[in-house]
């Protein structure tokens, strides 16, 4: 079995690569993100790389490559548990009152969002905003986000959901959501819906190269979701549900 030796640094966890020197690490990590706010070398596409001193991580573990179980983590400095009060909490973009986008899975009884589901690797990397995730073992891989691989046996069933809602009498797909879910930003469901005229006369704007708008929950008559199961889970949920009508 393989044993990867991490540490966290500014909430962020790293991958620690070797030891340079005493007291220094060469780290790294694929999140952007911490890429840009850390300035870190580009080693590869999709791999940053930086040195940090020892003294500086907040926390510094072991952990087995691929599945990591709270049992197997080794805790060598610091602690891996991070309290609310620590670090600033984050509104999930992707899932809320008013919005469910993207791959779900049913674990210990808890619905979380999975980033990549059935894989190569045969596993589901499961993603929470809650801290309270960590007593299942999920461990923060960046301010406030938490992670965790669980095994397909682990998982009561998962699926794949995307929010549809009507403004202005026509249906647009929710694609992120912002201040707590109230803001919400609506788009096309493909470029072949709507002309580029009529979206701009609803005051649609370019965003991200696409014409897009961000309107208050309020302005919407209804919002629902699409569901569709995936896998070979026997059990499942309704495949459609009315979050607002």
């Amino acid at each position: 079995m393989i044993i990867n030796k991490f540490c966290r640094y500014k909430g962020f966890k790293f991958l620690i690569e070797k030891e340079e020197q005493e007291g220094v690490f060469q780290v790294g990590t694929s999140d952007d993100t911490a890429c840009g706010l850390f300035n870190m070398e580009t080693f590869e596409r999709g791999v940053y790389m930086m040195r940090i001193k020892e003294h500086d991580c907040e926390c510094i573990w072991t952990e087995p490559n691929r599945i990591t179980l709270v049992e197997n983590v080794n805790v060598i400095k610091g602690e891996l548990f991070v309290k609310p009060e620590e670090i600033q909490c984050i509104v999930n973009p992707m899932f809320n009152e008013n919005i469910e986008n993207g791959e779900f899975a049913f674990y210990s009884g808890q619905l979380f969002q999975s980033i990549s589901g059935y894989n190569h690797f045969y596993i589901f990397r499961l993603m929470s905003y809650d801290f309270k995730s960590q007593y299942l073992g999920f461990i923060m891989e960046k301010p406030g986000v938490f992670f965790k691989n669980v095994l397909p046996n682990q998982i009561d069933f998962a699926y794949n959901s995307l929010t549809y809602c009507q403004y202005m009498n026509n249906t647009f797909v929710i694609s992120y959501s912002r201040k707590s879910g109230n803001e919400l930003l609506l788009e096309p469901y493909s470029a072949d819906d709507f002309q580029n005229d009529f979206l701009v006369s609803l005051g649609f704007e370019m965003i991200d190269k696409y014409l897009k708008k961000w309107v208050n929950s309020k302005e919407l008559t209804k919002i629902w979701t699409k569901r569709e199961k995936i896998h070979d889970f026997e059990r499942f949920i309704d495949s459609d549900k009315m979050l607002k009508q």
